[in-house]
């Protein structure tokens, strides 16, 4: 399949992940975050690791990894780490991500990651700012804006009008699907769906109160619709660009690995969907902070492309391999 028809074909993957998650949100998003999360964490991490995380050298992402598993930790309660130690986990990341892909000297790179570091120590007295840190930013920020400044970014490479199409119906539905109503009658809440959507309720609250929606079920069933809608096209999105970014393109060996290490998530997600979601925590944590110099490289990719436009030039933008 050609760009365009890549592009084509996520207009009606958009589509389909939005009625899917509009009459059914909680299914839609606890079948997608089992069944396809684990295949794009994967996927993924061997993507980024041929890309070298889209830094100078793998050597670098450690200094990603180690704050995801401080983070791990953290989350599995095996050190009492606050909340606020907690957000500075994540802010030592995209700190990292910043200052490896936009300074080129030592003495630049030291001063912002200085800077960065001690904006973000006075911020963690911020209730906001660990909850953006904590609950936005490895969910919806990930799986929406992201996505949607990665699109935009292939549009502005490419100069696909379905990629541009697809970009601006993908942030008008996740808007339309908040805005809409839940039923008068809510649907039963099934003990699956309880277990597998325990883990996020504190991102419904947090996304109930953002947008000023009531904190009760009918609440929290219409910001579901935009949990699932975002979970789910978040993955089909990346499946979609199988030959376009060339995420497939690994040895037969690192294949069966993938494919057999899937396969034992899978079962285990089935079997029970607690004891997957923190087996394939480790690897979720990881796929989110190792993609953190890919979403720099997106913004500044999409800030070059509108500042060159602006002055009337062809913007050289740098691509995704």
């Amino acid at each position: 399949m050609t760009t365009t028809q890549v592009d084509q074909l996520n207009v009606g993957l958009i589509i389909a992940a939005f009625l899917a998650a509009f009459f059914w949100p909680y299914e839609t998003f606890v079948l997608a975050y089992a069944y396809l999360g684990p295949l794009h964490y994967l996927t993924q991490i061997s993507w980024l690791h041929d890309r070298k995380y889209f830094l100078e050298s793998r050597k670098l992402a450690f200094f990603l990894i180690v704050p995801a598993v401080l983070w791990v930790v953290a989350f599995l309660e095996l050190y009492p780490f606050t909340y606020p130690e907690r957000a500075l986990f994540v802010w030592v990341s995209i700190v990292a991500a910043l200052a490896f892909t936009l300074t080129k000297s030592l003495t630049q790179r030291m001063w912002l990651v200085a800077i960065l570091l001690f904006v973000g120590f006075l911020l963690t007295t911020k209730l906001w700012w660990v909850v953006f840190l904590l609950t936005f930013i490895p969910s919806i920020v990930h799986v929406f804006i992201f996505t949607a400044l990665f699109m935009l970014f292939g549009a502005m490479k490419s100069r696909s009008v379905a990629g541009f199409l697809a970009v601006g119906l993908l942030l008008c539905l996740g808007v339309l699907i908040v805005l809409l109503p839940a039923p008068s009658i809510l649907p039963p809440f099934s003990p699956f769906l309880e277990e597998g959507t325990k883990f996020f309720h504190d991102l419904q609250l947090a996304l109930a109160e953002m947008f000023h929606l009531p904190l009760d079920e009918a609440g929290q069933y219409r910001v579901m619709r935009l949990v699932g809608f975002s979970y789910l096209y978040h993955y089909l999105n990346w499946f979609s660009k199988t030959k376009v970014i060339g995420w497939g393109e690994v040895s037969r060996k690192r294949g069966l690995g993938i494919v057999g290490a899937y396969l034992i998530l899978i079962g285990i997600y089935t079997m029970n969907f607690t004891v997957g979601f923190l087996s394939a925590l480790a690897l979720a944590t990881a796929h989110v902070f190792l993609e953190f110099p890919l979403n720099v490289h997106s913004v500044k990719g999409v800030i070059g492309g509108v500042v060159g436009k602006s002055r009337g030039e062809r913007p050289l933008l740098g691509g995704v391999d």
